[in-house]
């Protein structure tokens, strides 16, 4: 998976991390429906027409998303999928993180 980890400051908190989770989008053909891609493939991120960028908190609250490219996503499929993929891969990683951290 293609994700990124951003601290506000080196001393904060694991509350305090961003986690971000990239999405590609896509069309087979000019008529095709619009697919997104989670943890592209080098040959999926040299087809892609656009991005999705979500980032949550530990809380698996939205912090920001950002979508650029040519290819427009329905809301709802970033709605029902994006951001339900999105949160339960935030707030696994962050877990993760925190464990690790406090194992130090």
């Amino acid at each position: 998976m293609t994700f990124g980890v951003f601290d506000l400051s080196k001393g904060t908190t694991s509350s305090h991390r961003y986690i971000h989770t990239f999405f590609l989008s896509y069309a087979p053909c000019s008529n095709a429906i619009v697919q997104l891609a989670f943890d592209p493939t080098v040959l999926e991120e040299q087809v892609s027409s656009g991005r999705l960028t979500i980032s949550l908190n530990r809380q698996g609250e939205i912090i920001s998303l950002i979508k650029t490219g040519g290819l427009g996503v329905q809301p709802d499929i970033i709605q029902a999928q994006c951001l339900d993929l999105a949160k339960k891969r935030a707030v696994s990683l962050a877990d993760t993180l925190a464990a690790q951290l406090s194992s130090r």
